[in-house]
């Protein structure tokens, strides 16, 4: 079932997928040599550290989603910038907009 819903992205590594009756779980990580500023948009080559990100998604058949994340912050060098470190933006090669009514 898992296999039939996982769209493949070369920019994630796919480190883990578990699921039971109840629940999904997939544990992933992004590819990234490099990451973009979203202050000043200059590509940072220096990784400062790494972190855990838990995302709770839309349930897929009844079942609970969660998305364990491997994330990168980066340091901005740039010295008009005064963003110092940033947390990497999650890439993804063919997004999904979701447009909701209010």
């Amino acid at each position: 079932m898992i296999n039939s819903i996982l769209h493949h992205d070369d920019n994630i590594n796919i480190l883990g997928i578990s699921e039971d009756s109840h629940h999904i779980i997939f544990i992933i990580e992004p590819q990234t040599q490099t990451a973009i500023c979203p202050v000043c948009h200059h590509e940072s080559h220096r990784q400062h550290s790494k972190y855990m990100r838990i995302v709770q998604d839309l349930p897929i058949n009844d079942r609970e989603v969660t998305l364990f994340i491997h994330s990168h912050k980066w340091f901005c060098d740039q010295n008009d910038c005064d963003t110092k470190v940033f947390t990497e933006r999650i890439p993804c090669s063919n997004p999904t907009v979701v447009k909701h009514k209010g």
